[in-house]
């Protein structure tokens, strides 16, 4: 990778780090957890969007949380064969979290330049959980993700107008799915 520009190695390697995520949250769950709509994705969230719709779902509060990109991920899953509902939750659910990975890889940069403590940091949240049985195939679960994504989106520097829009994108999901996450609004200041 030494004849790539740098800017184009880091999103090679952001890539890496986004599929191998994903790769390595689908294969901890498991044949049989990736089969199972676990809690609110098989109940709660799945009910309430076959009978409000989209529209009436995304923010929707449930026990004090938005839970919007959860309810992203079932509005995905319904419009797949039941059958493979449960399936579904499971791959989107894995994608988020190596979304996160990957996020917390390039946001992390500036803080720590050397890449092997950066792929470190973006492999906790794939190795750290112990059941990723009921934590990276779950949607009800993302909000955990979130609450370790936030504080690396708010104290980025973007350096561009894209850069920032993606940032805010990802900062706006992320806070609508884990309101806890305005304990990191300090770090907007650096």
């Amino acid at each position: 990778m030494q004849h790539l520009r740098p800017a184009a190695t880091e999103a090679a390697l952001a890539l890496v780090v986004l599929v191998g995520a994903v790769a390595t949250a689908w294969w901890r769950l498991g044949a049989v957890a990736r089969g199972t709509a676990w809690a609110e994705d098989g109940g709660l969230f799945l009910r309430e969007r076959l009978a409000y719709g989209v529209d009436g779902t995304l923010l929707r509060p449930y026990a004090g949380y938005l839970h919007l990109v959860p309810r992203l991920v079932v509005d995905l899953a319904v419009h797949r064969p039941v059958e493979q509902y449960a399936l579904t939750v499971s791959a989107a659910s894995c994608v988020v979290v190596g979304v996160v990975a990957a996020a917390v890889f390039v946001l992390s940069r500036d803080v720590l330049p050397g890449r092997t403590m950066r792929l470190l940091l973006a492999a906790v949240p794939v190795v750290l959980p112990l059941a990723p049985v009921e934590i990276a195939g779950n949607a009800a679960n993302l909000h955990w993700y979130a609450l370790v994504l936030v504080p690396w989106l708010f104290a980025y520097g973007a350096r561009s107008w894209w850069g920032a829009a993606v940032v805010a994108v990802l900062a706006l999901a992320a806070t609508l799915t884990e309101l806890q996450a305005v304990v990191f609004l300090p770090l907007l200041a650096l």
